[in-house]
């Protein structure tokens, strides 16, 4: 990365978030209407049991990435992405040298759900085990299926080397899944905003958002169509978003806030906003810019909302900082999973195939210049 893509990058993010009443969201979307789920996008899945059979086949690890064809790496991802921190299944680490094998690059696009306040150490580790337990007993997930709509919308691209189409397919796919599955965030998030009050207006903003990350992910599966692979993949079930026992509506909806969209939608800023900066003009990029001018609008929602909602009240902020400490460990975790710690093949920035190790430091250096500074301006501040 550049180092004026990278300056640039974190200026139009503090834009974003240190002046969100003043500024626009950059340019405005021109995309089609956003593409509303269906009942036909989902049908009976189970993931993880295609894996622990196919793990049952394979003699060692050194053999899993030979054997493991597409279906079975886009499995992988959806495991890895969706293992909550501190789950030590046996499953995730074969499913790190299958994904692994595909080379994916940067892919932490849409957000997670926000962590629940930090407990003890025993009260956490229980918490895990029964969510793992739950889930042993219930369907893992579903198949995610996105083709006719994304074919519609695949640009045309010309891809010569046959590893950078192999790993660009790994990456759009990963970020598909990950931009489809976040509406679900924003969908309750909205009805929050809605228990506590907040303008009618806000609230059906909100709701837009739900359908725009829809819409994303049928974009970032048009670029898997596009190189010749499947918009297509079977996605874990999703936890529910925690209810933040032991406080008041009001206070449980700001953590929302800050999680999604202060931190969560800024870093995407941050990261999207440098791979457009570096991709070469083209169809792939228009398609990257109406997905940035949305994740713009997310996080400059966040900002702009945070100082209407948050009352002068010094405990509460105390709280919400020490909350804030937990987020941010939580999106660390989250983004570094999906960003491997290495340099990306010669030309990868045609196919958005991000610098690992510059998208790295430029997540640290949105914390550190732009959302902690941004928090504290409001009175809340996180101890890192």
């Amino acid at each position: 990365m550049k180092p004026d893509v990278f300056s640039e990058a974190l200026r139009a993010t503090a834009r974003i978030a240190c002046c969100a009443t003043l500024l626009g969201c950059g340019p405005k979307n021109t995309a089609p209407p956003p593409v509303a789920a269906t009942a036909g996008d989902q049908q009976d899945g189970a993931c993880e049991p295609r894996l622990l059979a196919f793990l049952e086949t394979s003699d060692n690890d050194e053999k899993l990435a030979e054997k493991a064809g597409d279906d079975m790496v886009s499995c992988c991802v959806q495991i890895i992405a969706g293992t909550e921190l501190g789950d030590d299944r046996g499953e995730f680490g074969a499913c790190c040298a299958i994904a692994d094998s595909m080379d994916g690059m940067c892919y932490p696009w849409g957000p997670p759900r926000p962590p629940e306040q930090a407990a003890s150490a025993v009260e956490s580790h229980r918490r895990a085990m029964a969510v793992r337990l739950a889930a042993r007993g219930a369907e893992i997930g579903h198949m995610l299926d996105l083709r006719a709509r994304s074919r519609e919308a695949a640009p045309h691209l010309n891809v010569s080397p046959e590893q950078l189409r192999r790993m660009a397919v790994t990456t759009w796919k990963g970020r598909m899944i990950n931009e489809y599955q976040s509406h679900g965030v924003f969908l309750v998030l909205a009805e929050r905003l809605a228990e506590v009050g907040v303008s009618a207006v806000d609230v059906a903003r909100c709701r837009e958002f739900a359908a725009e990350e829809r819409n994303h992910g049928v974009l970032c599966g048009a670029v898997v169509e596009a190189l010749g692979g499947q918009a297509s993949a079977y996605t874990p079930d999703t936890a529910p978003m925690p209810r933040h026992a032991g406080v008041d509506p009001l206070e449980a909806v700001l953590r929302d806030l800050l999680s999604i969209c202060c931190l969560s939608e800024t870093v995407a800023v941050a990261l999207i906003g440098a791979e457009r900066l570096e991709m070469p003009a083209g169809p792939l990029r228009d398609l990257l810019t109406r997905i940035y001018a949305d994740e713009c609008g997310h996080a400059n929602f966040g900002w702009r909302l945070l100082p209407t909602l948050l009352p002068d009240d010094a405990a509460m902020k105390q709280r919400l900082g020490d909350y804030l400490a937990t987020a941010l460990a939580h999106l660390e975790a989250h983004e570094l999973a999906h960003i491997p710690d290495r340099e990306a093949p010669a030309g990868g920035e045609m196919l958005g195939l991000c610098s690992g190790v510059d998208s790295r430091r430029l997540f640290y250096a949105t914390v550190e210049q732009v959302i902690l500074p941004g928090l504290r301006s409001h009175g809340l501040h996180a101890v890192v």
